[in-house]
């Protein structure tokens, strides 16, 4: 088994990943400490500790050249893989003790027939206060049995779920031996492994928390969350959204590629690759509706509402959302701005939920 810290300026973070690292319990580990070229002393505590380290697992380090990005970096980590499973591991986080060797023990009790492995979290402040467990990520019984990697290759691209935390994962080195690299402009890494991981056969779930994540300023997924009640602010968070769209538009790229090689391999049957081809381009028309929506001016928004709720097939909740975007903006700033006040106040419930 591999586990991997590939940290990217986090220098802040970066001893308590670690130190979680070399605690993990499961041996023979081989631990890469990789760093993508950081400006700041991110590297140099790598090296460190890593000179520093008297414990059982093999340690090796990696700096690269320059700066590659999120998905050539993995690449690179994968390339230096030397076990069957690769446990990633953000700069930022921190693995629990018993991590690596409960991820083998999912693996094992599927007869090493997941491509890949996740679980729950701990969330973690900025700081490293604990913050409390997030909701259970599986959604049903057996979701997530690797007989169902086809089914919810499909279900996923109508849904975006089952979710995959990818913080938490573990990915079969096979992954990339039989597809290839990431492409290079994948940020949602683990939407592409998973997407491969249930094209081979699918994912392991442990419904256990087996990574601290830490939630801060510069963190991807906080980012995208995070609610702003500023005119800057809600300008930021639509720049984010449609950033957003962006990635899951390069990850549609990457589903239609692995289709094609999976179709070389022969790994399922013609008919059901088919049918996930459909679901794939219904993910990518959906994401590219959306997003040229959003950069529609208002008469452009107006006029294209109806193909957004036909081709992105709406919940009413993300109906809603989209329907702000018809309002001017000053108005519909002027509406949010007023909504997270009300929030703030308790009174939210007393008016109409823009």
């Amino acid at each position: 088994m591999t586990l991997a810290v590939a940290a990217f300026n986090q220098e802040r973070f970066i001893r308590a990943a670690v130190e979680g690292a070399f605690a993990q319990t499961y041996s023979p580990l081989q631990i890469i400490l990789s760093d993508d070229c950081s400006k700041d002393r991110t590297f140099d505590i790598m090296r460190e500790m890593a000179a520093n380290y008297r414990g059982p697992h093999q340690v090796g380090l990696n700096q690269n050249v320059t700066n590659a990005g999120l998905a050539v970096h993995t690449n690179r980590v994968f390339e230096l893989t030397k076990g069957e499973l690769l446990v990633l591991n953000a700069g930022d986080d921190v693995s629990l003790s018993h991590r690596v060797e409960s991820i083998v023990a999912a693996w094992e009790s599927s007869g090493r027939k997941s491509f890949g492995v996740h679980s729950q979290v701990v969330h973690m402040a900025q700081d490293g206060t604990i913050e409390g467990q997030k909701p259970p990520t599986k959604l049903r019984e057996n979701c997530f049995n690797c007989e169902n990697g086809p089914a919810e290759a499909k279900r996923f691209m109508r849904e975006e779920k089952p979710v995959i935390l990818g913080c938490t994962a573990a990915w079969a080195k096979a992954l990339y031996e039989r597809f290839g690299p990431l492409p290079q402009d994948i940020v949602y890494e683990d939407m592409t492994l998973g997407f491969r991981a249930r094209l081979l056969g699918g994912m392991a779930f442990v419904d256990d928390s087996l990574l601290l994540y830490r939630l801060h300023d510069a963190n991807i997924h906080h980012a995208e969350i995070e609610e702003h009640a500023t005119v800057e602010g809600l300008r930021t968070e639509e720049r984010r959204r449609k950033i957003g769209l962006e990635r899951r538009l390069a990850a549609a790229r990457s589903f239609v590629a692995d289709l094609e090689r999976a179709k070389e391999l022969k790994v399922l049957p013609e008919n059901i690759l088919s049918d996930i081809a459909v679901a794939v381009e219904e993910f990518r028309c959906a994401n590219e509706t959306e997003l040229n929506f959003r950069n529609a001016g208002w008469l452009g928004r107006l006029t294209s509402y109806s193909d957004v709720k036909r081709h992105c097939r709406l919940s009413t909740p993300e109906a809603g959302k989209l329907v702000q975007q018809l309002l001017p903006r000053w108005c519909y700033f002027s509406a949010r701005i007023l909504k997270s006040r009300l929030r703030t106040a308790g009174l939210l419930s007393k008016v109409p939920i823009l």
